[in-house]
């Protein structure tokens, strides 16, 4: 039976234990991987590994000894409990062990989870899923989360009062991240706001967890630049250089900030329609940063100032020697110097 990809998520957190199998292929390998972990842990319980009632098999295996499925579906744990067996990169090689594994299935046998890449209309793995009466096959594509999938996350992590503007920061970054990187993210927030007993979620903790230590520190060099606050360039420059960032990095960090102060705008729909569309998204304050900037710099300008940083990052990537530090110096008072 075909499982409706809408159903996708809700599903694989409380699945039917009766079912023989679920198949889950497609185009997307994180989020089938985050599919699968989930569906698997929902069946077997957080100690189904150590218990023995979560075991992972390689297709190759299987390939090379088709009775190895059948084995390991009928296997007893020690442990009482829901047993799974996990095969991942399965293909339409070894329909044949699986197909015959399913068959001699009884109940009280363990679950079975397959993954699979992209799958034709006539692969012989989906034919069989998608024909059996008490198993189902899931197809997942690169499309983002909903905003249902979100917020199931966000719930799932315990993060239960949130600001609206903190909500739409979480739903942004939802979209943009990988499942498992969002998890982690929810979790850091859970643990940050734990000791706030029932403090409200704001923009700025999502952004002081959502941003990097790194991050945090170039930022006071970035905005200088893209303030054209010339005075704090080259104190900012030399101040992380003592903590060990090299010319490279600060580079490549302004490019990155200019990069999407272009984006932003050079937007058809205008600025603000520019901003919804970064990917990783502007989070809290720095969306007005953002917005400011796009204003300030204009399309024109942002250009003007991502060539000086693309010269400037050629010249320190080449073959020919240069004084790195004062090459990005240079390149950066240039731009807080140019005239907007």
């Amino acid at each position: 039976m075909k499982l409706p990809p809408r159903d996708a998520s809700a599903y694989c957190r409380s699945p039917d234990p009766s079912k023989s199998g679920l198949l889950i292929y497609g185009g997307d390998p994180l989020r089938i991987a985050d599919l699968k972990e989930k569906a698997a842990l929902a069946l077997a319980g957080p100690d189904g590994k150590d218990e023995m009632r979560l075991v992972r098999i390689d297709a190759d295996e299987v390939r090379r000894h088709p009775d190895s499925l059948h084995v390991a579906l009928k296997s007893q744990s020690f442990f009482a409990g829901q047993r799974v067996v996990v095969v991942e990169a399965a293909s339409d090689a070894i329909s044949a062990a699986i197909r015959a594994a399913m068959e001699e299935r009884d109940e009280g046998d363990a679950s079975l989870i397959l993954t699979a890449g992209t799958l034709r209309p006539a692969s012989k793995l989906r034919k069989l899923f998608e024909g059996h009466s008490n198993a189902y096959s899931l197809a997942v594509y690169p499309n983002p989360p909903s905003q249902q999938d979100i917020s199931q996350e966000i719930a799932a992590a315990g993060i239960t009062r949130t600001s609206r503007a903190a909500m739409s920061d979480l739903h942004a970054l939802g979209r943009s991240m990988s499942p498992q990187a969002f998890r982690l993210l929810l979790e850091k927030i859970a643990v940050y706001k734990s000791s706030d007993g029932d403090a409200e979620l704001l923009p700025e903790d999502v952004e002081a967890c959502a941003s990097g230590s790194s991050e945090i520190a170039l930022d006071e060099l970035i905005q200088a630049v893209a303030d054209q606050r010339s005075a704090d360039v080259g104190p900012a420059i030399r101040h992380l250089s003592e903590q060990g960032f090299n010319p490279v990095t600060m580079c490549i960090a302004a490019q990155r900030t200019f990069r999407n102060i272009y984006l932003v705008a050079s937007d058809p729909g205008g600025p603000q329609a520019g901003l919804g569309r970064l990917r990783p998204p502007a989070l809290g304050p720095r969306r007005e940063i953002m917005l400011r900037h796009a204003r300030r710099w204009g399309k024109l300008g942002a250009e003007h100032a991502l060539l000086e940083l693309y010269d400037a990052d050629s010249a320190l990537r080449s073959d020919v020697p240069v004084p790195a530090l004062a090459a990005v110096e240079r390149a950066m008072m240039r731009i807080a110097l140019k005239r907007t």
